[in-house]
């Protein structure tokens, strides 16, 4: 079974977000979408990179959480056994943006969505507002200079 591999294993979690954290490349295209209010007029907004086989670094926040989470497409045969462990399997995330300091969180493998399994972060939590304001930090250094107006 495809879990029971992992377990006795212990170190599937890191070893697929090693994986997923090399795999979502500087140069993937980032994307930002933001749904419409629900019937309780909340917003959920999804920013990431992906690379071309659909696995990259995902960052969602709604009005109750923050996730951070390493995603992969995966089969559903294996989609299956991941969704009957429904509190996920102990994980870490570690995330270095630009020349910032790496930023730990605790995770867990689990069901991202119905193609989608990820290593998760939670939150919100004092390193994920870090590793957020890490990355407007590594964005206006690597902003071209804005010339000024000319007469």
């Amino acid at each position: 079974m495809f879990l029971s591999r992992f377990r006795s294993l212990g170190v599937v979690a890191l070893g697929f977000a090693l994986g997923l954290a090399h795999a979502a490349p500087t140069h993937a295209q980032w994307f930002t979408h933001a749904n419409d209010p629900d019937v309780f007029g909340n917003t959920t907004v999804v920013t990431g990179a992906m690379d071309d086989s659909g696995n990259g670094i995902v960052v969602q926040c709604d009005h109750q959480n923050l996730y951070v989470a390493f995603v992969s497409p995966v089969t559903s045969s294996k989609m299956d056994d991941l969704s009957t462990v429904s509190s996920g399997i102990p994980s870490i995330i570690y995330l270095k943006v630009g020349q910032q300091l790496v930023r730990k969180f605790d995770a867990k493998l689990r069901q991202w969505n119905n193609t989608m399994a990820g290593v998760v972060a939670t939150g919100p939590t004092p390193a994920m507002n870090t590793a957020i304001k890490d990355c407007k930090l590594d964005t206006a250094s690597t902003r071209p200079a804005q010339q000024p107006n000319q007469p």
